[in-house]
């Protein structure tokens, strides 16, 4: 990656405060300058494999030396919520809370309805319109006086 931006931008561009978003603390500053710096090595020294394992070298003595001493060992052992708190820059104690959501709205603005279509009202009709049996008087839709079941009924001789 060093060798397609090796001074194509200049490195104020290429600077993590040239980002949107940055935080701005002194700890997160010297941070990111010891980033660059570390950066600008490696790009510098990417040419030479010898003195790039010389620097990788020196590097690791100052990795050990700094995990030797256990420096900062109190924040982090085994606690993920310290990452965490550095990471979203939100306190620990925090509680959150939730509600439940409200109903459910449908879609649509309410004032217009979907139009039936003929098909549909006709399935919703009855099949036959009840009408008046003349023996019975009853309004059916299943007889009339010609078939009425009270008509048959004849007393038995």
């Amino acid at each position: 990656m060093a060798r397609w931006r090796h001074d194509v931008l200049p490195r104020s561009v290429i600077s993590i405060d040239a980002h949107y978003g940055v935080d701005h603390s002194a700890t997160t500053v010297m941070q990111n300058g010891l980033l660059e710096m570390f950066n600008q090595c490696v790009d510098r020294l990417s040419g030479s494999p010898e003195m790039l394992c010389a620097f990788s070298e020196q590097f690791q003595g100052m990795k050990d030396e700094v995990m030797g001493k256990g420096v900062g060992d109190a924040e982090h052992d085994g606690a993920n919520e310290h990452v965490i708190t550095n990471l979203l820059r939100v306190p620990e104690e925090t509680e959150g809370s939730c509600s439940n959501p409200q109903g459910i709205r449908n879609k649509g603005c309410g004032t217009n309805r979907r139009l039936v279509g003929p098909g549909k009202k006709a399935a919703n009709r009855k099949k036959k319109t009840p009408r008046q049996c003349k023996t019975c008087f009853e309004f059916v839709t299943d007889h009339d006086s010609r078939n009425c079941p009270s008509k048959n009924k004849d007393p038995a001789p």
